[in-house]
């Protein structure tokens, strides 16, 4: 597999994870959030930090997910895996919270935890089509 189709998968998984996550930040989850542990939220998330962690998780998809799934010719692997690296961050992340903090609840937690499954899923199939189209 080429550098350049490694780097464009990369870009297409990065841009369309955080396009993703992006609108359901702001279309659903922020409401959800704020209700349940609105009191210890930032009033600004640290853009800095969302950045690294933005491209820290693109890196997984592409190198774990997408990658293995283009050398393969099978976009189902590129899904099972985005799914499972998905489900297993988004679970650290809400299983922790819930097991921590006392307003965080287990529909929370679901709910965040599909989304992760999902977006993940997606962005790491539109990096998968990506990537086979410049073989």
């Amino acid at each position: 597999m080429s550098t350049r189709a490694t780097v464009v998968a990369f870009l297409t998984t990065l841009i369309v994870f955080v396009a993703l996550d992006a609108a359901w930040l702001t279309l659903f989850a922020f409401d959800m959030f704020k209700r349940e542990i609105g009191s210890i939220l930032r009033a600004q998330p640290y853009l800095g930090a969302v950045g690294v962690l933005y491209l820290i998780y693109a890196t997984a998809l592409t190198a774990l997910a997408v990658m293995p799934a283009v050398e393969r010719g099978h976009v189902a692997g590129a899904a099972w895996r985005g799914a499972l690296l998905g489900l297993c961050a988004y679970a650290t992340y809400d299983l922790t919270n819930y097991a921590t903090l006392n307003s965080y609840s287990m529909t929370l937690a679901f709910k965040d935890m599909a989304w992760g499954t999902a977006a993940s899923t997606a962005a790491s199939v539109a990096g998968f089509w990506i990537a086979t189209r410049l073989r």
